[in-house]
């Protein structure tokens, strides 16, 4: 292998050692390398399993549901970004249950006797959640609570 190669994979790798990445990201990373040479790059990346996109895709929705869940267009809108391509998107977000995700962020920032409805709501809607599903989750979610603000 050329010295070229060996850098390369090494600016890789410790690309690669600090969080996933897609292919496009590694890609451009190794931006001032020659075509063959990333091209061998990502190939032997891909071929040892460091460099897998679906797993990536999977990583990425897993670390945004939660307290830090995000809507479904805001995960597709990252996953675009990063250069997942749309079957890797449709496979990562499938069976996504948008209400369950949508109330988890909910429980991280309020509590159920907490009178405020509409920061429930504008608070899911900046999370990227669509305005029905916001709606259904805040009323569920303070159902006991008439107040509205």
């Amino acid at each position: 292998m050329s010295e070229s190669f060996d850098l390369a994979l090494r600016k890789a790798l410790g690309f690669l050692a600090k969080s996933d990445h897609f292919e496009m990201e590694v890609r451009s990373h190794l931006h001032t390398f020659d075509r063959e040479t990333v091209d061998a790059v990502v190939s032997r990346l891909r071929s040892k399993g460091i460099l897998n996109d679906p797993n990536a895709a999977n990583r990425f929705v897993a670390s945004r549901s939660g307290r830090k869940a995000v809507g479904t267009p805001k995960l597709k809108q990252g996953l675009e970004q990063r250069g997942a391509s749309l079957e890797i998107i449709s496979s990562a977000l499938d069976g996504r249950d948008e209400k369950a995700h949508a109330l988890e962020a909910l429980n991280g920032k309020f509590t159920p006797d907490f009178s405020g409805r509409g920061k429930g709501y504008r608070f899911l809607l900046s999370r990227g959640f669509d305005c029905e599903v916001s709606a259904e989750v805040v009323d569920e979610f303070f159902k006991n609570n008439v107040d509205i603000d």
